[in-house]
């Protein structure tokens, strides 16, 4: 089941076989219930049961920073992401699995959900635009980005207090005595242009 009216996207299965569909998609599902649990306690128990242990295992995230590769740099992302981010929702229904002997792949969607309540967001406003003033930038950037933050806010809060962000969600699994483990994870937002982060000259602008 597709999780939002998104034209562009056919859900298709994939060229994986009936047993290899059912257990990746049964990793997608514990990977899912550990973001739902948000137990830190369990973290490296999750971390070791769901992904391999490998130097170049990888986790890229939605921000310009996350790319966390091996096991602590993974454990950190997700801990963070366990204390701080959104409730994530994967359509693993809809998931598209295709493998290839003990390599897997899938792509599917998802939403981060989460209440946006109004006093929160203007106190996260406020401390992004004294973050900028306390910048060593440009006074003009510092004008450009208070502007850009009070906007953003404003935009935000008129769509209402529930807000449901859609991201995409691919995987690249391996099988380990049987059971599948992710050794990549790619967690990407759809965006219209222009896009968050944009380079200009020898600066890295977010």
């Amino acid at each position: 089941m597709l999780i939002y009216d998104n034209k562009s996207r056919v859900a298709v299965k994939g060229n994986a076989c009936e047993e290899v569909q059912k257990n990746v998609r049964l990793t997608l599902t514990r990977f899912q219930e550990g973001y739902g649990k948000r137990d830190l306690d369990a973290l490296d128990e999750f971390v070791e049961e769901l992904f391999v242990n490998d130097a170049d295992s990888l986790i890229v995230g939605t921000a310009d920073s996350e790319w966390c590769n091996g096991k602590d740099e993974i454990k950190n992302l997700i801990g963070s992401d366990w204390k701080y981010w959104a409730n994530v929702v994967l359509d693993i229904d809809g998931a598209t699995v295709s493998s290839l002997g003990d390599v897997a792949w899938v792509t599917t969607e998802g939403f981060l959900h989460s209440a946006l309540k109004e006093a929160r967001a203007y106190e996260k406003c406020l401390d992004k635009i004294k973050q900028s003033i306390d910048s060593d930038i440009k006074s003009k950037d510092k004008v450009l980005d208070t502007l850009r933050n009070i906007s953003m806010s404003l935009f935000d809060l008129n769509l209402g207090e529930e807000v449901i962000r859609p991201f995409r969600f691919t995987a690249v699994l391996l099988r380990c005595n049987n059971c599948w483990k992710f050794h990549s994870i790619h967690f990407s937002h759809p965006t219209n242009l222009p896009a968050d982060v944009r380079i200009v000259g020898d600066m890295r602008i977010s």
